[in-house]
């Protein structure tokens, strides 16, 4: 109804306007209206105390066709939350229906548009607001494993349970496609910008790998930060590489008077050891007096810490520098294997300079060179005897388990049984009659008390 005007006349009398009554009349059936259009608005849910109630059965797909607010509280069809307010507005008769519902329990909101007589809405879309995923506002707290994300965001862990990151702390930045397909980037909260990322493929999360950048690809590699590291021991350059290799650089000190015509055996120590048999010599002999010599006839590898060089001058006495490099695999520990009666199996595994036996981590990085440590300080009862740090090399002794009936090779063996361990991963025990144990990976992420 339009607004019907109160004739109210000529003045000063009012002559020829509306009487009193009819214009009581127009006043009646505009309040009326207004009063008819509250009641519509409280029956939408607008202007009343209350949403209008929807029960579990009903689906926000087919809500009363006015524009209203409604309230499922209970769970329902079609909704994005099982709790929701949806404000439902139309854009006339036959035309689009827009819906905003609102989570009764937390800040979130969704929306959508269909059109009206739609067999079913369309999907609900997630609001974002700043913060939401971690993006423009605080990252969100992760306190469940890595593998369990699903939604793309910024997440902080905070002491999360295995499986999850490499450290129980740390940030993490997850982006998820399906159930079949994500990448995950984490970041530690430390000084040392370390970065690993991993994969999920077909289902299945690849282990974490560390991102190497201008500011940790030259750390120590037997650190298990680097990829290859130089630094001066002694007055040599010693280089280190990820896949084990070391090369040795520099001058030895002048040799004493060789005599003429004739070959002599030059040892030189080298300032770290390598791995037994592994070693390539390159030597350059310098005479302090003439070139009339033969020089190096032949270099090898003496023992994993010394180089034995024979030289042979020329017709005069004369000391000679022996100088070049050598090439071999670091050595990273030396396991020497004390027999020990028991029906418990032994599993061991490496990671740089932490060890996990049967499970449990000892980590033995923190070792100085030339310290030793008696091996009740580990906390760990497969030790025993003392572990030390030797030219960068870590000797120790672990007891291997024997029965009554193991070989005697193992029981009672004629020499110490030694294992140099040269790669991370299971280190290979001599066999017996022992059960076997089911293999242990390398510890990561490691953290000790």
């Amino acid at each position: 109804m339009a607004r019907q005007e109160i004739d109210i006349g000529t003045r000063p009398t009012g002559a020829g306007g509306d009487t009193p009554r009819s214009a009581m009349i127009k006043i009646n059936a505009m309040t009326d209206e207004l009063y008819r259009g509250d009641a519509l608005a409280k029956a939408s849910g607008w202007g009343a105390s209350l949403p209008i109630p929807m029960k579990p059965t009903e689906s926000a797909d087919g809500l009363p066709v006015v524009n209203g607010l409604f309230m499922f509280g209970d769970g329902g069809v079609s909704l994005p939350f099982p709790y929701v307010y949806i404000i439902q507005m139309l854009s006339g008769t036959g035309g689009y229906v827009r819906q905003v519902a609102y989570s009764l329990v937390d800040n979130m909101t969704w929306e959508r548009q269909f059109r009206q007589g739609a067999a079913a809405g369309t999907a609900w879309t997630q609001v974002l607001k700043a913060g939401d995923f971690g993006y423009g506002g605080a990252v969100k707290l992760l306190t469940t494993s890595a593998d369990n994300v699903q939604a793309t965001g910024e997440y902080y862990g905070n002491n999360i349970p295995g499986p999850n990151g490499p450290n129980s702390y740390g940030f993490l930045s997850h982006k998820y496609l399906s159930a079949q397909y994500a990448t995950q980037e984490w970041v530690n909260p430390d000084t040392a910008n370390t970065l690993f990322r991993r994969v999920n493929a077909n289902g299945t999360w690849t282990d974490w790998a560390r991102v190497y950048t201008a500011a940790n690809a030259l750390n120590d590699p037997s650190t298990g930060t680097g990829l290859m590291n130089k630094t001066v021991v002694g007055g040599w350059t010693v280089s280190k590489y990820a896949n084990g290799q070391i090369c040795i650089q520099g001058v030895g000190p002048v040799t004493p008077v060789l005599p003429p015509s004739q070959a002599t055996l030059v040892t030189v120590s080298m300032p770290v050891a390598i791995l037994a048999g592994t070693g390539r010599v390159f030597v350059n002999a310098q005479p302090q007096n003439t070139y009339d010599h033969y020089g190096a006839l032949n270099c090898y590898v003496n023992g994993t810490a010394a180089v034995d060089i024979i030289i042979r001058n020329g017709p005069g006495s004369q000391g000679v520098p022996t100088g070049g490099h050598c090439v071999g695999v670091l050595e990273m520990m030396k396991i020497k294997l004390f027999p020990f009666l028991t029906d418990e199996p032994l599993t061991v595994c490496v990671e740089e300079d932490v060890m996990t036996l049967c499970g449990q981590v000892v980590d033995l990085s923190l070792i100085p060179e030339g310290y030793r440590l008696p091996a009740s300080a580990t906390g760990c009862d497969h030790f025993v005897e003392t572990i030390e740090r030797v030219n960068g090399t870590l000797f120790l002794t672990l007891k291997l388990p024997v029965r009554w009936d193991s070989p005697e090779s193992l029981r009672n063996p004629a020499k110490p049984l030694v294992i140099d361990v040269t790669t991370n991963g299971p280190v290979q025990l001599p066999t017996s009659s022992l059960p076997k144990a089911l293999p242990v990976a390398p510890a990561k992420g490691l953290t000790h008390d």
